[in-house]
């Protein structure tokens, strides 16, 4: 339930920095996860409207998997971060190499909302970096606290060591979402 707050309320930012006084975005339902993903294809929908609106799309596509990859490469920097988090929501595996992609984007935002969206898909092909991405020191620390999350939630080979050097070396929230993710992997 979380997640869908978060998105909401990315969707109510988009909305705002955008200019649309007037666009509506719908506050998330309060429902089980089973209401999760057609909340998400909504709230894309409502994201894509309003920038439209603004003049930062030509349309709205119709939001399919292929139209929410063409978002995440499109030109509206603000729209990319909730496509990323939607192909996490989605969970189609062949999500995996356009995510990947964007771990090197100049936009942490994307770069925190792609690694998220890794972790939900699981594929153990991402370890490698996200293991990177959370062990490198440049990297702001939310984008490395998403890095962790999503190590948590793949697990496998590889994923263990680098979070066990992050929960040892770090201090604050970085530490924190590395030990947990870290028992993640470890249940008692």
């Amino acid at each position: 339930m979380k997640a869908v707050r978060v998105l909401w309320l990315l969707a109510l930012g988009l909305a705002l920095s955008l200019g649309a006084a007037q666009a509506k975005v719908s506050p998330p339902p309060q429902a089980d996860a089973v209401t999760i993903k057609p909340y998400v294809q909504r709230s894309l929908l409502e994201a894509c409207q309003a920038a439209v609106r603004m003049g930062h799309l030509n349309e709205v596509p119709q939001l399919d998997f292929q139209a929410v990859v063409q978002l995440l490469y499109g030109n509206c920097p603000d729209v990319r971060p909730i496509a990323a988090y939607s192909l996490g929501e989605i969970g189609d595996p062949q999500a995996y190499g356009a995510l990947v992609g964007q771990l090197k984007h100049q936009d942490g935002h994307l770069r925190a909302a792609a690694a998220r969206a890794l972790g939900k898909i699981g594929d153990p092909r991402a370890v490698p970096y996200l293991a990177n991405l959370v062990l490198d020191q440049s990297q702001p620390t939310y984008v490395r606290c998403d890095a962790a999350a999503a190590l948590g939630m793949i697990g496998g080979q590889g994923a263990a060591a680098p979070l066990r050097q992050v929960a040892s070396g770090e201090k604050g929230q970085l530490q924190r979402d590395a030990a947990r993710s870290l028992a993640r992997l470890s249940p008692l």
